[in-house]
């Protein structure tokens, strides 16, 4: 969620400016925003949700979704803003933001769609995983992925139209008003429609070289949070560390997300509890039974068992056979 993290010094002023009450804001969040704005501070995405409920409850309606939108700067982006910026043309500069997911943060996946005289950037998603804020997010990305193109332009940019997958028709005057277009609501998609010419102009801080460099930096990154971010990975870091914990409650809990929510993201990555954690259990199971110094009791409390004769039927289960016949059998001089 690249709107409030890349910016939060101006998204806090923002808050200020509307005379919201920050404490309530950062109510239930365990973070403060002068926690927030600190160099490598972590902020987790329930952190965050809990912080854009608070705000949205505290302004009174989703529209601060626009304005939170329109106040972030690709300045803040590091990598990521200087691939844009460096981008030959805008179809570049959006190239990099489709390809790169997890490095944008986007809550929607990103796309494009080119017509005879416009094209219109889409965003899809989202609506059944983001529940109450839904519409502060569909506004808080269509906006700032505007104000994004405004900023690689150093200009405003024209649209010919807006489309919103919510439904806040009573404010529609409000939309109008800051596109300065004709705004949809209840659409497939978010949508900005521009005119053809934009997508294919020479930037005006076009470089090759600097793109070149960005967007291999660019890519590095994606992968390692890719990586990081794949829940299947991050359950294996719980478990192989010095104070596992092996229960599906007590590792949701460590992911700050509720156990339905762990099961489907798993699921999505083809997947289960289960199967992750018996593959671990094995594998360590294995990798103990050669070390002659762990006696089978401690191995089976170190895996989470409640019993040696429980950690016995698992193993039997893997191998067939008993963890003290796999360690005869393997190791049959103690070596």
């Amino acid at each position: 969620m690249i709107t409030l993290r890349h910016n939060a010094i101006q998204q806090i002023s923002l808050l200020e400016n509307l005379g919201l009450d920050l404490e309530r804001c950062f109510h239930n969040t365990n973070i403060s925003h002068e926690k927030l704005i600190e160099k490598g501070v972590c902020v987790n995405e329930s952190q965050l949700r809990q912080f854009y409920c608070n705000s949205v409850t505290e302004y009174g309606n989703s529209f601060l979704g626009i304005m939170m939108g329109d106040n972030v700067s690709i300045n803040y982006t590091g990598y990521l803003g200087l691939a844009f910026m460096s981008a030959r043309t805008l179809k570049d500069s959006i190239g990099i933001s489709i390809n790169h997911p997890q490095l944008t943060g986007s809550t929607f996946e990103q796309g494009l769609k080119i017509f005879e005289t416009e094209f219109s950037l889409t965003q899809t998603g989202g609506r059944k995983e983001l529940n109450d804020l839904f519409d502060f997010l569909c506004n808080a990305a269509l906006a700032g992925r505007y104000k994004f193109i405004k900023e690689i332009f150093d200009c405003q940019v024209p649209l010919n139209r807006v489309a919103f997958m919510h439904a806040d028709r009573d404010q529609a005057d409000k939309y109008e008003e800051h596109f300065g277009c004709d705004v949809s609501f209840e659409a497939e998609c978010n949508e900005l429609v521009i005119p053809l010419e934009y997508l294919h102009k020479l930037l005006p801080r076009a470089d090759a070289d600097v793109f070149e460099v960005m967007r291999e930096r660019c890519d590095y990154i994606e992968r390692q949070m890719t990586r990081a971010a794949c829940y299947r990975v991050r359950i294996e870091d719980i478990l192989h560390s010095a104070d596992a914990v092996w229960g599906v409650e007590a590792v949701a809990r460590e992911l700050n997300v509720s156990v339905r929510t762990l099961k489907r993201k798993l699921e999505s990555e083809g997947t289960s509890f289960r199967k992750i954690i018996n593959e671990i259990r094995e594998n360590l199971a294995k990798e103990y039974l050669s070390k002659f110094d762990y006696k089978i009791e401690g191995i089976a409390t170190r895996l989470g068992y409640n019993s040696t004769s429980s950690f016995g039927q698992a193993f039997k289960q893997w191998l067939g056979m008993t963890p003290s016949e796999y360690r005869e059998i393997n190791y049959p001089n103690g070596t």
